[in-house]
């Protein structure tokens, strides 16, 4: 195996260590209103786990088609660094589960993660700067 594919790998598997301890994000709702709330991967890694008041609501990885890290979404324009917005669209395209990190690292943390372990890879898009890439392939910070 070569060196990039064990730092990649390992960079994946922090990530998704990271995900099961969870973290604060802003979540938006349907309405548009954020909330900050804990997400938590499950422990089986097949869903993200959240409450919203007393309901525990989740979301099934394998219903995941896309995930988006860029600052194109309306709602988000409020935000000036597009690397600390994630988008994890399901549902046949007509539903997304949006999130603002709090840093460059815990979102590029929560991208790598859920790409690793979203079942369809077909269209996961990052930042379209190099540089972005070469932090995670990398393992630099």
């Amino acid at each position: 195996m070569a060196d990039n594919e064990l730092v990649e790998r390992d960079n994946i598997e922090q990530a998704i260590a990271a995900l099961k301890n969870g973290a604060r994000l802003l979540k938006y709702g349907r309405k548009g209103k954020p909330k900050l709330c804990s997400l938590i991967l499950s422990n089986d890694e097949k869903a993200l786990i959240w409450y919203s008041g007393k309901e525990q609501k989740q979301l099934r990885l394998n219903a995941v088609s896309r995930i988006i890290v860029r600052h194109h979404i309306a709602k988000f324009r409020q935000f000036p660094k597009e690397y600390q917005l994630l988008s994890l669209i399901y549902g046949n395209d007509e539903h997304s589960l949006d999130l603002v990190c709090k840093d460059k690292q815990e979102a590029e943390l929560w991208f790598v993660g859920l790409k690793a372990l979203a079942s369809t890879k077909r269209d996961i898009e990052g930042p379209k700067t190099k540089q972005w890439w070469r932090t995670i392939t990398k393992g630099g910070r």
